[in-house]
């Protein structure tokens, strides 16, 4: 019985490494042909994960307003679930580290970091 569990449980950790590196893969190249600015709110993803990233903390709501880039719309995007955005700073501190460049450095952060 205990041969079957193990059995199962080092089959999904396999599929689960395989799933990861190819959604990294998919989401990496995607991000490299989507034209700069395609979406009227990714200047303010950018500058949610750009906060995090060089205050190292999360925005704090009545502080930092001033601060947070807003939609189109006038909403930002920095007081959503802040797991993408911290991913996304992790990451960017990874390319930092290594000195890898890209030209749009936080989207391919961004990319990497949703399958985190």
């Amino acid at each position: 019985m205990n041969t079957v569990i193990t059995k199962d449980k080092s089959a999904f950790t396999a599929f689960t490494i395989v799933a990861s590196l190819l959604l990294a893969i998919y989401f990496g190249v995607l991000s490299e042909f989507l034209p700069p600015h395609g979406g009227p709110d990714e200047g303010t993803h950018k500058g949610a994960a750009s906060f995090i990233y060089e205050q190292n903390r999360l925005p704090v709501y009545s502080r930092d307003m001033d601060e947070l880039l807003y939609a189109p719309y006038s909403t930002t995007r920095s007081f959503r679930s802040p797991l993408i955005y911290i991913s996304t700073a992790v990451v960017q501190e990874v390319f930092v580290f290594f000195n890898i460049e890209f030209d749009f450095p936080f989207r391919k952060a961004n990319a990497i970091g949703k399958v985190l």
